[in-house]
């Protein structure tokens, strides 16, 4: 092959491949800039059980892993609560890592429930973990009750965001702190455009149907807002951060110990 016939071959590739990014492109949707409300909770089993295989996936574990345990204290004790647990991993991940505390999974979903204490079970953990069902608005435990309080990918589903962050500065004891977890809406745009290639090609089909994580970016909170989510809320008071990533955001806060 000559170098014309080899550069001439490579201007084609070139030009295809740039066209074919350009289609791939045109096809996506547009990255929000608004909040779109997105549903509270899922019911759909076969959802269900594709959002738990996604989950599960060891990279995001890891990822989700990393973002978590640097914005907890090295030990902890006592009880914890996931509010918004879905199917538990995040609860097994912290019984695991604190074996000295007990730490209970909230959800609205029925379905997922079920999932997280088969995966609880599984995992040789049912003795240190509790699943219970209900409302982060309307938490069914008492003042004071929690050494820490958590959430992770549920901000963006609450109706009532101040209500939920409310009731985590009501049952966490003095001295005890609370982390949500969270994407954020102003990802990016190249990080963006991942995603949704990622949910048009790769992702299972009960999650394309529901949108997959594109839904949930659209429904997030940018860092400032979620600033003033806390600003408002009972947490007003504590020791808070909000700091944030390349795709998510994370509010941390100590609850100041009683005096």
């Amino acid at each position: 092959m000559g170098k014309r016939t080899f550069w001439a071959g490579a201007a084609i590739g070139g030009l295809a491949a740039f066209a074919a990014g350009v289609y791939v492109g045109s096809q996506l949707p547009q990255q929000p800039t608004g909040r779109e409300p997105h549903l509270e909770a899922v019911e759909d089993p076969d959802v269900t059980v594709a959002y738990n295989g996604i989950m599960a996936l060891p990279h995001i574990r890891f990822l989700k892993q990393q973002i978590i345990w640097g914005s907890l204290p090295p030990h902890l004790a006592g009880r914890a609560i996931d509010l918004g647990c879905g199917p538990g991993q995040l609860v097994i991940d912290l019984a695991r890592r604190y074996p000295a505390l007990h730490v209970t999974g909230l959800d609205l979903s029925a379905e997922m429930l079920a999932l997280a204490r088969d995966n609880a079970d599984r995992a040789g953990l049912g003795h240190c973990t509790a699943f219970k069902l209900g409302n982060a608005e309307d938490v069914p435990f008492p003042d004071d009750y929690f050494d820490l309080a958590v959430s992770t990918l549920s901000l963006h589903h609450w109706t009532v965001p101040r209500r939920v962050l409310d009731e985590m500065a009501r049952i966490t004891r003095p001295g005890g702190h609370i982390g949500v977890y969270d994407l954020r809406r102003d990802m990016p745009r190249p990080l963006w455009t991942a995603l949704a290639l990622v949910t048009q090609t790769v992702l299972p089909g009960p999650l394309r149907r529901v949108g997959g994580p594109l839904t949930s970016i659209a429904a997030a909170y940018r860092p400032d807002e979620a600033t003033q989510l806390v600003a408002q809320s009972d947490l007003a008071g504590w020791e808070t951060q909000v700091s944030a990533g390349p795709a998510w955001l994370v509010i941390t806060g100590h609850k100041p110990p009683r005096l």
